[in-house]
């Protein structure tokens, strides 16, 4: 394994070819690194698939930053394997990276894009404590809502957001941040690891599965799985994007009870999956990285 990374980083750091210009160009299967950087925690796309927000240390403190991918430009590293010019080239970080938060005391983790894109919601943790803070993108002000003791949180609508307390961690609630009246929506049988939304339908990373939530109909279903993540994205009827008990980000087929490993190597990231459902984002410990993946057709 070890002189499998250092074969693939001298392709990295000596890489010539064409460069790719967009995202978007690459083909079903193959991969983007995005990031050379000792990442972790959950990632977020934006609703336009231009944006992604995740967790770095890179700067000292845990904080939150973003990257327009559509201003990134890319270069051929091997079969399937495309690298960001911006490592090759060895340019700053501080030149690529979109700061959210500046927490010295606090560390920052679980960033959520808003449906608008004009807010990035987060966990802040200091003192013992953990609450929920968001961030006006263009103004990059951060503001505490006082909702403090939060195990995961997500984005419901711009102004309302799913949570879980941490000493009642089978319930979802939601809560408006402006009143902070908040309700509960449900109880899970197990204790909720994390929540992904997709467009109407809420997917609660628990211990041995995954519920759906629909919010119209109300309507609860659970499908059994060994995972380990705190997200979890369906792709069709009966597939599903997550992090199993190995840390190997993968897709599960419970139709046929087979799974398909996203990258090499184990230690995964939480998967994140981008609107369209085309792309899917993680963090590799095999490449100290995010990875953008492209999805085959037949998903």
């Amino acid at each position: 394994m070890k002189y499998l990374v250092i074969f693939f980083f001298t392709f990295i750091f000596f890489s010539f070819g064409s460069e790719v210009y967009s995202y978007k160009k690459i083909k079903n299967g193959e991969n983007l690194v995005i990031t050379f950087d000792d990442n972790e925690g959950i990632i977020d796309w934006d609703d336009s698939g231009n944006r992604i927000v995740f967790t770095s240390s890179y700067n000292g403190s845990k904080n939150i930053y973003y990257l327009d991918l559509m201003n990134i430009k890319f270069s051929p590293v091997t079969k399937d394997f495309y690298t960001a010019n911006y490592i090759s080239e060895l340019i700053d970080k501080k030149k690529i990276y979109f700061p959210v938060t500046a927490g010295i005391d606090t560390i920052f983790e679980c960033p959520k894009w808003s449906p608008s894109g004009n807010r990035i919601l987060s966990i802040g943790i200091y003192s013992e404590t953990s609450e929920i803070f968001y961030t006006n993108r263009s103004k990059l002000k951060t503001i505490g809502t006082g909702i403090k003791d939060v195990a995961t949180v997500c984005w419901k609508s711009n102004s309302e957001v799913y949570f879980v307390k941490k000493i009642e961690p089978k319930n979802l609630y939601k809560v408006n941040l402006k009143t902070k009246k908040d309700s509960l929506i449900l109880n899970a049988s197990q204790n909720i690891l994390g929540i992904s939304k997709q467009k109407g339908v809420i997917y609660l990373a628990c211990n041995g599965g995954v519920l759906e939530y629909k919010k119209e109909t109300k309507k609860k279903k659970w499908y059994k799985m060994n995972i380990n993540g705190k997200t979890a994205w369906k792709l069709d009827k009966l597939s599903f994007i997550v992090k199993n008990m190995n840390g190997e980000a993968q897709i599960i087929n419970l139709n046929n009870g087979t799974s398909e490993a996203l990258f090499i190597g184990d230690g995964d990231g939480e998967p994140a999956l981008s609107e369209n459902k085309k792309y899917v984002a993680f963090y590799s410990k095999f490449l100290s990285g995010i990875v953008i993946k492209k999805l085959n057709n037949k998903y």
